[in-house]
């Protein structure tokens, strides 16, 4: 699911609980509280429990929809990221099970599929020839590490940054 999907959907779901709080809302007012009013009452804190896990799950990817990256191609994202790391293209995209590689590699797959509207195979093409069940994992591995590890989430900003200024440098050279 993309960024705007999610956003989309987070909305979504925060429009159903306010729905619900406002129909909780008018049978408090009106005085016709009954065991249905506090049925609805349940599904208000249902909702809002589910809006909170959605707030959580989204969290990393909101933030960076809300400052995407210029289009840019996995062969960029894969060479700035090598850069970052100070690996070579074919240490980044080879077998190697380097911890500090490996955390590259996965961090190369995170941002093509943030940057890119690439499948989840074409990504792991990309990449070394990886399936499309790595693509998928080493994109979870880093989404959920963007929620707690702040170290990550500055290295991912400043490469970020990095790919910003190599696709658009008339943008950060003063226009």
């Amino acid at each position: 699911m993309k960024p705007e999907e999610i956003i989309a959907e987070r909305e979504r779901v925060r429009a159903a609980v306010s729905e619900a709080k406002a129909k909780v809302d008018d049978a408090i007012d009106s005085n016709l509280w009954s065991y249905t009013m506090e049925y609805q009452l349940g599904k208000l804190d249902t909702a809002k429990k589910i809006l909170e896990e959605v707030e959580k799950d989204i969290a990393p990817l909101a933030l960076y929809a809300a400052e995407p990256i210029a289009p840019v191609t996995p062969s960029k994202i894969i060479e700035i990221v090598a850069s970052f790391y100070k690996l070579t293209i074919p240490a980044l995209t080879g077998r190697n099970r380097y911890k500090r590689w490996v955390l590259a590699r996965q961090v190369a797959l995170y941002l093509i599929r943030q940057g890119t509207d690439l499948t989840l195979a074409q990504t792991g093409q990309e990449v070394g020839g990886r399936n499309p069940a790595t693509v998928h994992f080493a994109y979870g591995k880093i989404a959920h590490l963007l929620l707690t590890d702040s170290g990550l989430k500055m290295e991912i900003r400043s490469i970020q940054k990095h790919l910003l200024e190599a696709v658009e440098p008339a943008l950060h050279a003063g226009m």
